[in-house]
């Protein structure tokens, strides 16, 4: 199975096919859609987006676009962009060191060099039961940045938490 992403063909290996085609699929259709949606007129000023929420160090703001909500969060951190993805991307299993709302979060499969799925949960807070996500992510470096697309997806192997809603 083969997409191509910006110029970029990117090839899930047979093997994997039969587990992972839809979180594959996911992942390069995130992406795409991501680069539309960064490229935009009015993305840049947030045009037409909602507060979902903010801090002294990031605001992230959502619109809902064909049924679908997507988000997007700026923010102004003294690491380079690299390493920050790198510690994102390569890092997951230790978000909860330092993000005290994750219940957990796996690295599930690499499906590719910019392409894999990732499994987490948020915990409990007051009355909001547990959050729980499977996700298809891809990266792709833009000029000197970084853009990093997630999807939900399913993976037959990771059924439903009862603990949480996915």
């Amino acid at each position: 199975m083969k997409f191509t992403v910006e110029g970029a063909e990117h090839e899930l290996s047979r093997s994997l096919e039969p587990e992972f085609c839809d979180a594959f699929k996911s992942a390069c259709d995130g992406m795409s859609k991501a680069l539309e949606i960064i490229r935009s007129p009015g993305f840049a000023e947030r045009s037409g987006w909602k507060v979902d929420c903010s801090n002294d160090y990031v605001t992230v703001h959502y619109k809902d676009i064909d049924g679908l909500r997507y988000f997007a969060a700026k923010t102004i951190v003294a690491v380079k962009a690299d390493v920050l993805v790198n510690l994102h991307w390569k890092g997951l299993a230790k978000a909860k060191e330092y993000n005290d709302n994750m219940k957990f979060s796996e690295h599930v499969q690499q499906l590719t060099e910019d392409i894999d799925i990732a499994h987490y949960a948020s915990n409990e807070k007051f009355m909001v039961k547990s959050r729980e996500f499977v996700v298809a992510r891809m990266k792709k470096k833009i000029g000197d940045g970084f853009v990093l697309a997630g999807r939900s997806c399913n993976v037959n192997s990771l059924p439903p938490s009862k603990d949480a809603v996915r």
